[in-house]
């Protein structure tokens, strides 16, 4: 096994790379060019070691390759990134994991790799079974042999983008035997493939949208995606579909946990894909855990999942990941939140701009004065309190207030306390209560006696029991307060069955 096995005189005899063929399948047409027996030959004359090779998903030595073929494949790291399913798990890593898991599968072992990529604790699998499209074999046998496509073995691809059918995936006992076969699609007999379920066209065309953000990234391995910032671009997401809390600072697990299972309906049965299911969990499964703070790093099968969820394209996606990286390198730490949740930030807008009071304000977007309050104080926003005393100034002005008809609500903004201070004065000033009460009854009154006539004016021969079911008509209302009032325009009401009425 001689380092220059492959001088410059014989690079003809190596293979040439297929559109989109993973470095995989280009063993597998060398081994069959070589006329070597044993699968180990083969991988021991490309990498020097006789099991290298033969990893269909992460192979090793591949330092030895490059260099046994005089560099006519191009680089080491080239090869891992753009023939091996690693291109889809490099823009999700940070620069010292990326650069590690380069460095094992260029190195002569990557026993630890799969456990530096958190696939063994993922609950996706750390196996990636080798997929293929019927169709595209189909195209690839009437020109010649067939190959592995790389497109097809990412994870979280289980459809064909070329023609949107769903793949077929090799069993079980295949990936069994891996390390010690050099298998093309052609290869495989009938039994060794497993046809995929039938499907809904909305479960499709789900599938293809996470497709389609795969090929995205996974074109693009030299790219890195800062996670720290996957997670408010998720929010950001999740508000455009409405299911944030007012805060902007959650997600509606619940109301989450509802769409994404109407949106991937019959997904999880596919290979790799069953975490879909588990996102009706109380803790949401992967859709809780990407959307809440999180440390570790992320199978890049769910982040896609995610995504292709919550935006409409990649395209919108980078665009909401640039916003919230542009609002990161501000240096504001509430730009972030203002694009999530306007709600909170206009609550603290009007306390500061517009000098209103935190009721106010509250009042004005939607949301309690108890949330209102926790908002600003997490913030450290300055506002004045209501007071919790009447000074002799504001006592004259409520006293005059009490003197009209206005409603409690309307009397305490007037005076610029809070409803609970109102109560108390009133309830230490009895006579004045009890003369603010009665012209609130004669208020009441007079317009629900209003309401009662247009009714009877407007539903004229119609009988009381049909009346009576109109929204609105205040009947109870008036039985109870205003009885006198009642009988004399229903005389009815004062006969002993008027109640059966």
């Amino acid at each position: 096994m001689r380092p220059d096995l492959f001088g410059n005189s014989s690079f003809g005899f190596l293979p040439s790379f297929h559109d989109d063929e993973t470095l995989f399948s280009w063993g597998a047409q060398y081994h069959r060019r070589s006329g070597n027996v044993l699968a180990r030959e083969s991988s021991l004359n490309l990498y020097g070691h006789g099991k290298a090779g033969l990893r269909h998903d992460f192979p090793f030595c591949v330092d030895r390759l490059v260099h046994r073929s005089n560099y006519a494949l191009g680089s080491a790291e080239a090869l891992i990134l753009h023939r091996t399913v690693f291109g889809l798990y490099a823009p999700f890593l940070d620069e010292d994991r990326r650069a590690r898991a380069i460095e094992l599968m260029r190195g002569e072992s990557i026993s630890t790799l799969k456990n530096s990529l958190g696939l063994m604790a993922s609950r996706v699998g750390a196996i990636h079974p080798l997929r293929a499209c019927p169709r595209c074999l189909a195209e690839m046998r009437s020109v010649g042999s067939t190959w592995w496509r790389l497109s097809h073995q990412w994870p979280g691809v289980v459809v064909c983008l070329r023609h949107h059918v769903p793949l077929h995936c090799a069993s079980a006992q295949l990936r069994l035997r891996d390390l010690r076969r050099w298998a093309l699609p052609e290869d495989l007999e009938p039994s060794e493939w497993l046809h995929p379920r039938a499907i809904t066209d909305r479960a499709l065309s789900a599938l293809i949208r996470v497709a389609e953000f795969v090929e995205h990234f996974a074109r693009r391995p030299e790219r890195r995606l800062d996670t720290a910032l996957l997670r408010p671009t998720y929010l950001l997401g999740a508000r455009m579909k409405g299911l944030l809390v007012p805060s902007g600072a959650y997600l509606h697990l619940q109301d989450a946990i509802r769409a994404i299972g109407a949106h991937y309906a019959g997904v999880g049965s596919f290979s790799g894909l069953e975490f879909v299911d588990q996102a009706d969990q109380p803790h949401g499964g992967f859709l809780g855990l990407l959307t809440r703070r999180y440390r570790s790093s992320r199978h890049p099968a769910k982040h896609v999942v995610l995504m292709a969820f919550l935006f409409e394209s990649p395209l919108e996606f980078e665009g909401a990941y640039e916003s919230v990286r542009a609002a990161s390198e501000s240096g504001d730490l509430n730009t972030i939140g203002r694009l999530l949740g306007p709600t909170r930030y206009e609550v603290e807008r009007l306390i500061l701009a517009d000098g209103q009071s935190v009721n106010s304000a509250a009042r004005q977007v939607g949301v309690t004065t108890a949330t209102a309050l926790k908002w600003i104080r997490k913030d450290a926003v300055p506002y004045v309190p209501r007071p919790r005393l009447l000074n002799a100034e504001r006592e004259r002005h409520l006293t005059a207030l009490l003197s009209s008809s206005l409603s409690a609500d309307e009397i305490a903004r007037a005076v610029g306390i809070k409803r609970s201070l109102l109560r108390a004065y009133l309830a230490k000033h009895l006579s004045l209560r009890e003369e603010w009460y009665a012209r609130q009854l004669e208020l009441r009154k007079s317009q629900y006696r209003a309401r009662f006539v247009e009714i009877l004016a407007s539903h004229e021969g119609l009988p009381m029991k049909a009346i009576k079911r109109i929204p609105g008509n205040g009947f109870a209302w008036l039985c109870r307060h205003d009885k006198e009032w009642l009988v004399a325009h229903l005389p009815s009401l004062s006969s002993p069955s008027s109640p059966s009425n």
